[in-house]
């Protein structure tokens, strides 16, 4: 614990450095854009209509499934 406490300032701050600066900006930069579009409300309201959820609930079931599947062979 102690170490992850020394040096998360130092990884913090080189998080922002360089060019990751920019992916951050361009991040911003989109969040913005989509929020202030309203496509995220737009996006949120269209994912939780019943027959979306019916539709996608085996996605779940093997989301779920296949981990467990794959790590117990």
């Amino acid at each position: 614990m102690k170490q992850f406490l020394v040096t998360l300032p130092r990884n913090l701050v080189g998080c922002f450095k360089s060019r990751r600066i920019v992916w951050h900006v361009i991040a911003i930069v989109l969040a913005f854009i989509l929020v202030t579009s309203g496509f995220d409300w737009r996006y949120f309201l269209a994912t939780r209509s019943p027959t979306l959820r019916s539709w996608m609930f085996p996605a779940v079931l093997l989301g779920m499934m296949l981990p467990l599947a794959l790590t117990s062979s």
